[in-house]
This record gives C-alpha cells, structure tokens and sequence, in this order.
C-alpha cells in the first residue's frame, strides 16, 4: 500500500490513501493568496580551517602583550586630547556658636551661595610629546589648545577673602594665633598660612621677563595636565600594570567566550566576550588578531563601584568606568593607542564639623578671643568624558629623545563659546552636545 500527500498549488489537497481519494478545499471562490516577494535576511557564515580554543587564545594573547604593549621604542608622537568635566553638588554651612559677629549666619548663607550648583570645563588640544626608552614621559608641550569655562559658575572666595582678610590678619598682626579643628584633627594658623588678594595685588606690576616666565610656567602647566589625562587613559588599559581593568592581569576571575569571527583591519579577529566571575568588577569584549594574537580593540564597563573610601565624615565613590580603545601598528612593530575614551563617574560627601578658636596668645592657657563652630555638609556628583586621537608618531634615536625639549610658549585659548572654525583642517572631531551649547553667563 502506498500513501503520500499531494498539494496543489490552486489550494486543493489531495489526500490519497490507499485506493480511496477525498479532496479539501483550502481556498473558497473569492479567497486570495498572497504571493508577494518578501526580503529573506541571511547571515554572514565564514569557513575556516583554523580552530583554536578561547582558552589557548586569550593565553596566547596574554603572552604576545610584552611585545606588542611594552616594549616601547623612544619616538615622538603627536595627540588629540580632550577632557570634559561635569559637575553638580550642593553645600550647606549649620552654624552652631560664633563669639565673632564676622562669622555669623549671613557669613555663611554668602558662603553656601557662593559656590555654584552646576558647572561643566571642557578642555582640548594638540600636544607633541617624546615618550618611551628611558624618557620619563613627563616631556610633552601644548601645539594649540582651547578651554570653555565659566568662571561666573567656579568657586569665588573673593567675598569670603574679604571678611578673612580683614579678621585673621588683624589679629595676627597683633600677636593674636588661629587654631582650625575638624573633628579629631587641629592645625594651628600662622602668618605665613595666609596669601590674600591684596597682597597678590602688591605685585601686579611685573617686569617683561617676570610675565614671559609666568607665561612658561603656565604653558608647562597645561602640558603636565595633558600627560596626566593620558596617563588616566592608559591606566585604563587591559595591558596596564595594576590598572582598574584587570582582565588579562587577573584573567582567572573572567570567563572567555568566542562571540565573533570576523575581517576587520586587514586581518581576521576573534572578537571575545568577557564576563566577572566572582571578585571581578568588569565586563566588555576583546578583539585579537588571528595573525599575532594583537588586541586591536577594547571595549569595558564596571558593573560595580570600583574605588570607594568613608572616613571621618568624607566619604568618595567611583561608580562608573567604562571605555572604548582602537589600536593600530605603529612603525616599531607594536601597537599603539589610536583612538581612546574613557568615561568616569564618581560622588563625594563631606559631612564633618569645623571648629576656629582665637585666643590671644600662644601660651597654654591663655585667654580665649573667639571661637566659631559650625558643621559643614557637601554633596558632589561629578563625570569625566576623555577623548584621545593619535595623530603622527616617528621613532627616535637614544640620542634624539635624550635631547628632546618641549618647547613651551604656547597656552589655552579662552573662548566664550564652541568656535568650529578653531582647528580648521588640523582636526575633524567634532564636538560633544554639551561643548556646541556652551556660552558664557556674562561676557567681559
């Protein structure tokens, strides 16, 4: 006996079954069928004939990271840099005892208003900079560099120096000594403790030299600012030696996963998943080379606070880390940070009390002159976004870097507002939403 089903394409089903036939009427006189051409979406299936292990991968990628990471040759490299703070906190003076009518509750209400509510830096430039080898990193000298800041939304002491001024160095002068106590902890206040703005403003006539060293200093400055955001940004790498990410230092406490297989920078990468196990803080994933087991690019993100610290009334937490780096060969035959971000989020909370006692004289025991008391309590919660583009690297001769010099003259320009005309051809990053929105609350 033989079965078998038949369709008709019209919609009648023939259902034999044995000898006997029936046929059903799927489609009715009337009824449509909808043969109209839909997109079938295929996946991208690659064949190779190379099968390795995540766990042999990522030790192989382990092993390669000396010579591809850190083992620098001396050169002279030219970066992008861009730092942008935000910060919104909230302050509050309680005034408990005052003897002195200087420090009373209007005092303080001054204080508390002084200090602005919400405010946002933002900082780049072009830096040159000769780093490996025995060179010490720190030579590094700003080409061209801006800065929006709103000093109107800075912390201004200027109406605090005022009444300062006027009641510390008078009793000073008159023999009189300062004790300041937070907590546990007391410093006594000496004359020399104190530089107010008058005195500064003895010496505001400076010679041609003073102000072009002042200029020196000030530019040098700025260039240390820069090495320290890419000091930031590199101890945020999987290759960096007690680093916050330790993905590769502690690679026991990660699990591995082959997520990926895919072309990507002339070369064929394995693109691998990272997940904490216990005692671990991140996750991300990691792309690595087939060819040297190079990471090319780097992705991480805390799940967990990562830094903390409470004592005595100050408390400080980083909540959030994450990142996304691209790296490139470089002319010596390692790799190099390409293009870098970095993203910190942290909060601070000081809640502690503070104590001013002036008494007349030195000796234990003498009189008591004043005394104000009052608690201080400060909430910040602050982010910081860095951006990092390698531009040029050359390498350099043991002797080159030896002599190298940074050359510092130039310094930030302060502009009132995001100029898009200020790099011109030297930079196509563009810049972020809060950066193109910003403007001065009071132009000069």
């Amino acid at each position: 006996m033989k079965n078998w089903l038949t369709i008709l394409f019209l919609g009648t089903v023939l259902l034999v079954w044995g000898q006997k036939k029936e046929s059903v009427t799927v489609l009715g006189t009337g009824d449509t069928l909808d043969l109209s051409i839909a997109p079938i979406s295929l996946n991208e299936v690659v064949l190779s004939n190379k099968k390795i292990e995540v766990d042999e991968l990522i030790s192989k990628a382990r092993a390669a990271m000396q010579k591809h990471y850190l083992s620098q040759q001396p050169q002279e490299i030219q970066y992008f840099i861009r730092r942008s703070d935000y910060t919104q906190q909230n302050t509050n003076f309680k005034l408990k005892k005052s003897t002195d009518p200087a420090f009373d509750q209007t005092f303080f209400k001054n204080l508390a208003q002084s200090i602005p509510t919400r405010s946002d830096v933002h900082k780049e430039g072009i830096f040159r900079a000769a780093i490996g080898g025995t060179n010490t990193g720190l030579q590094t000298e700003l080409v061209k560099g801006m800065i929006l800041e709103d000093e109107d939304k800075t912390f201004d002491i200027a109406n605090i120096e005022e009444q300062l001024e006027k009641k510390i160095t008078k009793g000073l002068e008159a023999g009189h000594f300062f004790k300041v106590k937070s907590g546990v902890f007391g410093k006594k206040l000496k004359e020399d403790d104190f530089e107010f703005s008058s005195k500064k403003a003895k010496d505001s006539a400076k010679t041609p030299e003073q102000l072009t060293q002042e200029r020196i200093k000030r530019s040098a400055g700025q260039a240390m600012q820069a090495q320290g955001w890419r000091k930031e940004m590199e101890e945020a790498a999987f290759y960096s030696e007690d680093g916050q990410v330790d993905v590769f230092e502690n690679f026991k406490k990660y699990t591995f996963q082959i997520i990926d297989y895919r072309w990507y920078q002339n070369d064929w990468v394995y693109v691998v998943r990272f997940e904490p196990k216990s005692g671990a803080s991140f996750n991300g994933t990691l792309w690595i080379n087939e060819t040297d087991y190079a990471v090319v690019q780097y992705k991480f993100n805390n799940l967990k606070p990562i830094k903390s610290f409470a004592l005595l009334g100050i408390a400080y937490k980083v909540t959030g880390y994450k990142g996304h780096y691209i790296y490139k060969p470089n002319t010596q035959g390692g790799y190099q940070l390409h293009v870098g971000m970095l993203r910190k989020e942290a909060w601070v909370r000081v809640d502690r009390p503070l104590s001013m006692m002036e008494r007349k004289s030195r000796t234990i025991g003498s009189k008591k002159l004043n005394e104000v008391d009052f608690k201080v309590n400060f909430k910040a919660t602050k982010q910081e976004e860095f951006t990092y583009l390698l531009q040029t690297q050359k390498p350099l001769k043991s002797e080159e870097i030896s002599a190298w010099k940074p050359n510092h003259q130039k310094e930030w320009t302060k502009l009132n507002s995001y100029d898009k005309s200020f790099w011109g051809p030297a930079l196509q990053l563009p810049p972020n939403e809060s950066m193109e929105a910003f403007k001065l609350s009071k132009i000069n």
